[in-house]
């Protein structure tokens, strides 16, 4: 009786150790480049981000200086949630990049709201907003916009 209920907690617990690191895994997508071709990339889970001011981008540990020749980026993550923005910037005056992102959310993928005129590059990200937009863009002007996609199963809108 003791052998069978050390091989089956043994077992148990191989099964938890394999669910969870199979959880953890990285997801992989694909991203048309500029020649058209598809670029493939692994994409790390990440929870919803919301960027409400400059100091945000370091604190978060993103990656770059702010300055048009190294913004910071936001880049090769899979956000999903069903309550809220998928990635939310609101009144940032530093250069940054969204890149290489799968988005799929309640509200809107992206949301970029009162940015620094030409700080934002939103570029090679699949996003979809169930209730609102894919992407939407407020009161930010000189927004770069390339090779974005919106998944056709969900609202495919994209607002500026």
């Amino acid at each position: 009786m003791r052998k069978k209920t050390i091989v089956f907690f043994s077992i148990l617990v191989l099964l938890i150790l394999l669910f969870t690191s199979s959880i953890s895994m990285n997801f992989i997508s694909s991203f048309p480049n500029q020649d058209g071709k598809t670029k493939f990339v692994n994409l790390t889970p990440h929870d919803p981000i919301e960027i409400t001011n400059d100091n945000n981008f370091t604190d978060f540990g993103f990656p770059g200086t702010g300055t048009p020749e190294e913004p910071y980026r936001i880049d090769n993550y899979q956000i999903t949630d069903y309550v809220t923005n998928g990635i939310y910037v609101n009144g940032t005056t530093k250069h940054f990049v969204i890149i290489n992102c799968k988005i799929g959310v309640y509200r809107n993928g992206i949301l970029i709201t009162n940015a620094a005129n030409g700080t934002v590059t939103v570029t090679n990200n699949t996003c979809n907003g169930h209730r609102d937009y894919g992407i939407k863009i407020e009161n930010s002007h000189n927004v770069t916009l390339e090779n974005n996609m919106h998944e056709e199963h969900l609202n495919t809108n994209l607002a500026m």
